[in-house]
């Protein structure tokens, strides 16, 4: 039977992994086409060790096939995936020194949970002693060492998803890679679980690559990540840089909720335009190096940048009468629908919500910093 007693003082999983060097993670020029239909398309990436690194995007991008190619579960059409200075691209998985967790755990329901964590040690011939010691560790990493007896039906979802990291790391694998592995969970295991993975990858300093769909999973947890649309990587950066800064239409979209406003430049300064909005003169210095300082763009604006007030301010400074024409009360926050001169409709988000009448006149304003220009 195996064992599967508390480790004293700081885990022996993680003073294993201080022991260790990191891993970094190249991809360059990866593609993968099934048959007629491209699923990456090019990808170049570096992810530096001990990064928890995002794959996010909408299904179908490619993100969970970028993945399996990392992991050797397919090969790519062309391109080279190196962990460090080793060329990785045709090694099968077992080679490859990676852990993987899945989105349904797959965990053997015949087996305790200290069998199913021992299960990838017992491949590789670990000895028993050492092979009880790992998996008590890797248990007690993720605050299981009291259940190791039990089933996989005798637990939780999350207790579930707990069992399949530990079986992953107890491995002791040089990258951790995890496809979308909090989708079955309701929203309070979700965000307990984030905790729980960040704290994880904190610890071990182990490089891991996470693929989600949640926008709010990647930018609550992430050092970095890349967005992916149709295969193509869109922007790579760090959560609060892709979110504030977003380089396109889409990117902006997607993370999160955002106000499109169209507009024209009608003058420009050093690092600042002047634009022509439907209601009225905006000051922007939202700028990427590539922004254009002349024609037709788009300004994005999220709800949380406007300011609700009454006082009149001086409309120049980016600041316009309005009217509520809707408003949802969620407690610390509401959102509001405000209609501006020139038959524009906003979104904002008001924290510690004073009330708000449909109807009541409002004067809304926005920093120019918070007013992030994207070509047409």
């Amino acid at each position: 039977m195996i064992l599967c007693a508390a480790q004293s003082g700081r885990g022996s999983l993680v003073a294993r992994y201080d022991a260790r060097p990191m891993t970094a993670i190249s991809l360059d020029g990866v593609r993968k086409a099934f048959g007629s239909t491209v699923a990456v398309d090019s990808v170049s990436l570096r992810i530096e060790d001990g990064n928890l690194f995002f794959l996010l995007g909408p299904s179908g991008c490619g993100k969970t096939t970028l993945l399996r190619m990392i992991a050797g579960f397919i090969e790519p059409s062309r391109g080279t995936i190196r962990f460090d200075d080793q060329d990785v691209t045709h090694l099968p998985p077992e080679k490859r020194q990676t852990g993987m967790v899945f989105q349904n755990y797959a965990l053997w329901p015949h087996m305790t949970v200290a069998e199913n964590v021992a299960f990838g040690l017992k491949v590789r011939k670990v000895s028993g002693s050492e092979r009880d010691d790992r998996v008590g560790a890797a248990l007690k990493a993720v605050r299981m060492q009291d259940y190791g007896k039990r089933t996989p039906n005798q637990l939780s979802g999350g207790q579930q998803q707990r069992v399949a990291l530990a079986r992953a790391l107890v491995i002791e694998p040089r990258v951790l890679l995890l496809d979308e592995p909090l989708s079955n969970l309701d929203a309070r295991l979700r965000a307990e679980m984030r905790r729980e993975i960040r704290r994880l990858c904190n610890e071990t300093g182990i490089t891991t690559i996470y693929v989600t769909h949640d926008q709010v999973e990647a930018l609550s947890m992430a050092d970095q990540l890349a967005v992916l649309r149709d295969g193509k990587v869109i922007q790579v950066g760090g959560p609060r840089a892709v979110y504030q800064r977003p380089d396109n239409r889409f990117v902006a979209d997607f993370l999160g909720d955002t106000n499109f406003i169209s507009a024209e430049v009608i003058g420009a300064e050093a690092g600042e335009l002047i634009l022509q909005a439907p209601m009225g003169h905006v000051r922007a210095t939202g700028l990427h190096e590539t922004t254009p300082r002349s024609g037709n763009l788009t300004c994005s604006i999220r709800p949380e940048a406007w300011r609700l007030g009454t006082t009149p301010t001086d409309s120049a400074n980016n600041c316009w009468p309005g009217t509520i024409v809707d408003s949802v009360y969620h407690g610390e926050a509401a959102r509001h629908e405000v209609e501006l001169v020139g038959d524009i409709t906003i979104h904002v988000l008001e924290l510690n919500p004073a009330p708000r009448e449909r109807g009541s006149a409002v004067r809304v304003s926005v920093d120019a910093a918070d007013v992030v220009v994207l070509a047409d």
